[in-house]
């Protein structure tokens, strides 16, 4: 047996099943401008799903304009952001046989990064998880993951 006999074999992730186990992870990109997928987006999925891997990650997308990290996140929270991402999800449904995977997440449930950009929903100290700021994050990551099934990307993975 080889080190890798596995590689090349199906993985089932709940009731998706991937052909292989080669997984290509989330990169940050920050091509996007009003948190919409653009070209460059396009393009570079297209190349990473083109690859043979079995699940490609998106990078962190925002579930609301004041998840954002930085002005070139991607968001996931308006009808527009779900016709974008569908671009991508679809050309890799088509021309290749890997699963889609969109990451969501917030900047105020990332470790160690201040919640700067959601003062209007964090009570008391920047970045401290309130039960009512918890709750918006909950409804928000439904919302998105909501459009996410809609759209035909099969798994979804939070970040938490």
């Amino acid at each position: 047996m080889t080190t890798f006999q596995y590689l090349f074999t199906p993985l089932q992730i709940g009731n998706v099943t991937v052909d292989n186990r080669i997984v290509v992870m989330p990169h940050t990109t920050l091509l996007s401008t009003d948190h919409l997928i653009g070209d460059r987006h396009v393009a570079y999925y297209e190349e990473r799903a083109k690859g043979g891997a079995g699940l490609v990650f998106t990078e962190m997308t925002c579930v609301s304009p004041e998840g954002r990290i930085s002005p070139g996140c991607t968001g996931m929270y308006a009808v527009e952001h779900e016709q974008a991402w569908k671009r991508i999800v679809d050309f890799i449904h088509t021309e290749t046989n890997a699963k889609v995977a969109l990451q969501l997440g917030h900047e105020c449930v990332q470790p160690g990064l201040p919640c700067g950009n959601s003062e209007n929903l964090a009570l008391g100290q920047p970045g401290e998880r309130v039960v009512e700021h918890v709750k918006v994050l909950v409804k928000e990551h439904g919302h998105a993951g909501g459009a996410c099934a809609d759209q035909a990307a099969r798994l979804k993975r939070l970040v938490a």
